[in-house]
């Protein structure tokens, strides 16, 4: 099974390496690494092609982390238990819902594979995005509500702030106590589901890390006082913003 589980975090890395943003960008016949921040994700792709195709750039980096989690870890606990004898029941899929937790450990690092393949993906020379909403993504597949609580607190800071960067910088610290508050919650309803990350913290603090990292120009900006504002208006008025 050790085999088999470094295929699928090789497997992972590379579906990660699928950028909608840059591909949205040739669409529209340009480098959406050249315009705009330079940044290959959502926001970018928001205020330099539009609103919509910044929506369908969310959807399917969250859709990416999300999948690749969940999918990887049916394959696995299909061809873990059926590849003797050839045969898939429903009822795996059934068992796999209902006892996921037993494999927390094996989704958390197929999500940290996909989560570094958007970031630094090879087939784009490493230049990829700052891994958000795949994170989000990742998360999704642990916990829908921590996942939504840290949705929540990005959606009020970038409608407050007017800037995503410090929004995604506020959800990053708010991470650790959040999940704290929610175990604890779960402790006390008899729900177990987010203790991964719990169990896990230094691969939680090393995915932190890493959206710090990307952000680090963010950061400058944002000291200096020069990081754009976020418009929820026109196209036009977004890359008015920009400049």
């Amino acid at each position: 099974m050790i085999v088999l589980i470094v295929i699928q975090c090789i497997v992972c890395y590379f579906i990660g390496n699928i950028n909608p943003a840059i591909l949205l960008g040739k669409a529209y016949g340009i480098d959406i690494r050249k315009e705009g921040s330079g940044n290959a994700g959502t926001t970018n792709v928001m205020r330099t092609i539009g609103k919509k195709a910044g929506i369908i750039t969310f959807v399917i980096d969250v859709l990416k982390g999300y999948l690749s989690c969940v999918l990887m870890l049916i394959l696995f606990r299909i061809i873990d238990y059926k590849i003797f004898i050839g045969i898939v029941l429903p009822s795996d899929i059934i068992v796999f819902f209902t006892h996921s937790r037993s494999f927390a450990d094996l989704t958390f690092m197929y999500g940290l594979f996909v989560i570094v393949g958007h970031m630094w993906p090879i087939i784009y020379k490493f230049k990829g995005g700052k891994g958000v909403a795949t994170t989000f993504g990742v998360f999704l597949a642990f916990d829908w509500l921590f996942a939504l609580i840290l949705l929540a607190i990005v959606l009020i800071c970038t409608l407050i702030t007017k800037r995503v960067s410090l929004a995604v910088i506020i959800a990053c610290i708010c991470i650790f106590p959040i999940n704290y508050l929610l175990d604890h919650l779960y402790s006390l309803t008899g729900y177990y589901y987010n203790t991964i990350m719990i169990k896990y913290p230094t691969t939680l603090a090393v995915i932190i890390i890493l959206i710090i990292i990307k952000h680090i120009p963010n950061i400058k900006r944002l000291i200096r006082g020069q990081e754009p504002k976020m418009s929820f208006g026109s196209k036009d008025k977004q890359k008015t913003d920009n400049v």
